[in-house]
C-alpha cells in the first residue's frame, strides 16, 4: 500500500465510522458549513464521484454531481464512493494535468484537496453531531505535512473556510493547526 493509498484508506474509514455512529436525529442537525449533516455527507459522496470522474479523464466531471442525493443506505453509498475514489487515485497517472473547475491542477494538488475535504468534514460532522471530534493523529500529521507548504494556494481557492485565525498558541497540536488553517475554530 502506498502512502497516498494509506491516507485515503485512513481518512475514509474515519469518516465512515463517524457516519455509522450517527443517530437518526443527527442527520438534520446543522453543521458549521451552513448545511445539514445529511447535506454535508451528500457533498462528500458527490466530491468522491467528481474525483473518480476527473481522474478518469471525463470531459465534464461535474455534470450532475451536485444533484447526487443519499438514498436509503447512506453509509453504503458513502463507503462505495470512498472505495471508488481511493481506487481512482491509486490508478491515476501522476504526471497528468487535471481540468479542475478552479483551474488546471496536478494530481498531487488534487490529493491534498480531496484528503482535506474528507478529513476536515469528518471533524465538521463530529462537531455537528456532538461526537468525539478527535481526528486520527497519524492522518492529521501526514495531511499537515502535505498541506502546510501549500496553504496559501489552497486558501486562495476560498473553499476551505475563513483561513488561519492568527490566534493559535505556538504550542498548539497538529490537529488544532490543521483545523485553524481551514478556518475551523475549536469548540
Amino acid at each position: 500500500m502506498t502512502h497516498v493509498q494509506w491516507l485515503f484508506e485512513t481518512a475514509s474509514v474515519q469518516l465512515q465510522d463517524l457516519v455509522a455512529s450517527l443517530e437518526e436525529a443527527d442527520w438534520a442537525r446543522p453543521t458549521n458549513c451552513g448545511v445539514s449533516v445529511r447535506e454535508l455527507v451528500e457533498h462528500l459522496v458527490a466530491g468522491n464521484e467528481f474525483a473518480v470522474r476527473l481522474l478518469s479523464g471525463a470531459e465534464d466531471a461535474r455534470s450532475g454531481v451536485d444533484e447526487l442525493r443519499l438514498g436509503p443506505d447512506p453509509l453504503g453509498q458513502l463507503e462505495r464512493s470512498c472505495r471508488a475514489q481511493a481506487a481512482a487515485f491509486a490508478g491515476a497517472d501522476r504526471a497528468r494535468r487535471l481540468r479542475h473547475p478552479s483551474g488546471d491542477i496536478d494530481v498531487e494538488t488534487f490529493v491534498r484537496f480531496r484528503l482535506g475535504d474528507l478529513t476536515i468534514h469528518t471533524w465538521d460532522l463530529a462537531v455537528a453531531a456532538d461526537l468525539d471530534a478527535t481526528l486520527e493523529p497519524a492522518l492529521v500529521a501526514a495531511l499537515w505535512r502535505l498541506v502546510e507548504p501549500h496553504l496559501q494556494e489552497m486558501q486562495a481557492m476560498g473553499v476551505y473556510g475563513a483561513g488561519t485565525s492568527g490566534r493559535l498558541a505556538p504550542e498548539a497540536d497538529e490537529q488544532s493547526r490543521l483545523l485553524d488553517a481551514f478556518g475551523r475554530a475549536q469548540p
